[in-house]
């Protein structure tokens, strides 16, 4: 249990207003943190989302962890990652295999990475 957090459906922990659209697919254990944003179609399953995250219409976000005000577009996929203060997942883009994106980073769209590196700020093409 985290501090501040209510249960707000079996395993899925809410720190205080989030907007999860009703399209949306929430895999218990998660924590959404204040003003995180889910979109329609999204999935997040087994994650923690900070307080200010959006991950867009039709993303994956499974076994990872986005710090405050980090942003998953529409499409892309997170899985076993860290996703750093501000950073952005462009859309259609796939981050997984242990994959840390430091703090303000920006993955472009479309862009595949497993098992990287990529330190705070830069823009991977």
């Amino acid at each position: 249990r985290s501090p501040g957090a209510v249960e707000a459906r079996p395993g899925v922990w809410q720190q205080g207003t989030v907007d999860v659209d009703p399209a949306a697919i929430l895999g218990a254990p998660v924590l959404l943190g204040a003003g995180s944003r889910i979109e329609a179609g999204a999935r997040v399953a087994g994650s923690v989302l900070g307080s200010g995250v959006s991950v867009g219409a039709g993303a994956h976000v499974e076994g990872a962890v986005l710090h405050r005000d980090a942003r998953v577009e529409a499409g892309a996929v997170v899985r076993d990652a860290v996703v750093g203060p501000g950073a952005v997942v462009g859309s259609d883009a796939v981050v997984d295999g242990e994959t840390i994106v430091g703090a303000d980073a920006a993955v472009a769209p479309g862009t595949r990475i497993s098992g990287g590196r990529i330190p705070a700020p830069t823009t991977v093409p």
